[in-house]
C-alpha cells in the first residue's frame, strides 16, 4: 500500500507501490501544476547544477560541450 511522510519543506509525500514511469507521471503532473513563482527556486537551482556539471565536464581532456 501508499505510506506517507513529511518533505523537506513540509509538504505531504506519499511514497506509492509500483513502477517509477507511474512515479514520474506523478511527479510531472504536480510540476504542470505549480506556479512559475513556486518553479522558480528549482529552475535556478537547475541552472546552476548545468552549470558546475559542464565547468566540470570542460576541465576533461578532449571533451567539448556546448552549453545549450
Amino acid at each position: 500500500g501508499a505510506e506517507g511522510g513529511e518533505g523537506e519543506d513540509g509538504t505531504a509525500v506519499k511514497v506509492y507501490d509500483g513502477s517509477i514511469f507511474r512515479v514520474a507521471k506523478m511527479a510531472g503532473e504536480e510540476w504542470k501544476n505549480l506556479t512559475e513563482k513556486q518553479k522558480a527556486p528549482y529552475d535556478k537551482m537547475a541552472k546552476k547544477n548545468k552549470e558546475i556539471y559542464l565547468e566540470e565536464q570542460g576541465d576533461i581532456p578532449g571533451r567539448t560541450f556546448s552549453n545549450r
